[in-house]
This record gives structure tokens, sequence and C-alpha cells, in this order.
């Protein structure tokens, strides 16, 4: 999607957000934030990762944007296919024996889920096309936002802000990176209990495409459901790991 449209995308969504901040109708609001939703979830890039920021919020509409963390207009497998084969230099069937035509969408990417040649589950990880152009198109719509901001001087300017996000973006955007951090992480903590880290197919991934052994497990609405002990214990493993890696080794 062009800068200019983006533009007209935002614009619409800062219309719904009016009407979800102004509106006393309960009905209005609801119809807001579905359009909010849906509109995110087409922009993806930096718009449907503040979704789903949303989806995780105690908020009693947190359950408007849930569809964000998985469910939001994946590509056709048509598109996937050809963006794999690109990737692997051959027909998808040369690779796997099988895979879901219909993937999981995030923010950035989708995620099939598949069976290679040679029986393993994995999921394959594919990066939307033209996300990266999309993504900085919306970190100058923030850097134009930002100007006015910076003009106050009262001390806070937002283009470090959108610096620190950009780093972090080009993190995320590089697959290769993302294995080799996913692959240095499940060394570094191979001894410590609690957490499954997906292995990596390194043969299968590259900047774009990122292939991993396929792990069960419940998302956020789910874990929601689990036992006391459980969400205590689930919880307790992130900080775990934390204090891990900042004390040991």
């Amino acid at each position: 999607m062009k800068t200019g449209a983006r533009l007209l995308n935002y614009a619409a969504l800062a219309r719904h957000g009016l009407r979800l901040r102004t509106s006393r109708d309960e009905a209005v609001r609801r119809n807001a934030q579905r359009h909010l939703a849906e509109r995110m979830g087409r922009l993806r890039g930096l718009p449907q990762k503040l979704g789903q920021l949303l989806s995780m919020s105690d908020e009693p509409e947190r359950e408007v944007f849930a569809g964000l963390q998985g469910g939001a207009e994946p590509l056709p497998f048509e598109v996937v296919e050809g963006l794999l084969e690109t990737a692997w230099g051959r027909p998808v069937a040369q690779v796997v024996s099988a895979i879901a035509d219909h993937g999981l969408a995030a923010s950035l990417g989708q995620v099939h889920r598949a069976t290679l040649l040679d029986g393993r589950e994995v999921a394959i990880k594919v990066q939307y096309p033209g996300v990266r152009e999309a993504v900085f198109a919306d970190l100058k719509v923030l850097g134009w936002l930002s100007a006015p901001v910076g003009d106050l001087r009262r001390g806070f300017d937002m283009s470090d802000y959108r610096d620190e996000i950009r780093r972090d973006l080009e993190e995320e955007l590089d697959y290769e990176n993302e294995a080799r951090l996913q692959q240095s992480y499940a060394e570094a903590f191979a001894s410590l209990p609690g957490i499954v880290i997906p292995a990596v197919v390194s043969e299968l991934s590259s900047s774009t495409v990122l292939v991993t052994a396929w792990e069960d497990g419940d998302d956020l609405e789910a874990a929601r459901e689990w036992p006391a002990k459980a969400r205590h214990d689930g919880g307790r493993l992130p900080l775990d790991h934390f204090c891990h890696g900042l004390f040991s080794g």
C-alpha cells in the first residue's frame, strides 16, 4: 500500500477513533471498535501491532481486537506459495508434503503449519510483500505528527522514539537475524526449564521466510482460563528467564 493510500487509511482510523472516544451510544461505539480493528488488520505493520497491544489489555474492548493476534486477513495461499517458491528456488511440493492453506496472520507476516518431506512438523513464517515499505511509510507519518510536538519545547521530542522504533523494526523485519537470535537464545537457556524454544530449520530460512519446528501451545485468551497456579507459574517464567539472562553467563 503506497504512502498516499496509507494516509487516507490513517484518516479513517482517526475518524473511527474519534467516534469511539466521543460517542455515548453503545451501538455506535461497538461499530466504531469493529471498523477500527478491521482497518488495523488491513493496514498491518504498526497499526496492527497497536491493535495487538490493545487486545492484551484488561479493558472490555480487548475482545474486539483479539482477532489481530492471529486472524487478521491472511494473504491468499496462491500469493504465499509464490513467495515460498521464490525464497526456496523450487516448487513448494519439493519441500513439504502438506501445508495449511489458511495462515495465521500477524502484523509483519503470517504463519502456516506444514509437514516437511522428512516428516518434521514445522511453522513457516512468511513476510508480507511490501511490508517493509509500509512500515517505514508509517514511521514517516509518525515523524510528521511529531514535528509540532518537538516545537512545543517542553522536553519531549518524538524523533528519538521514532528512531528506536525504526531500529527495532529493522531487526524484526530481518528473519535471518531472528533465526540467529532464536538459536543463540536456545543455546544460552538450554539448562533452564519451562520455556520451549522451537528449533530453526536454517536451510529453509531466509531474510523473508523463517522455518522452525512446530510447537503446540495456548494463546493469550486460552491462558486467561488456566487455573490460578498455572497462571502464576506462567507469569514467573519470563521473570526467571530475564533474571537468568541478566545475572548469569
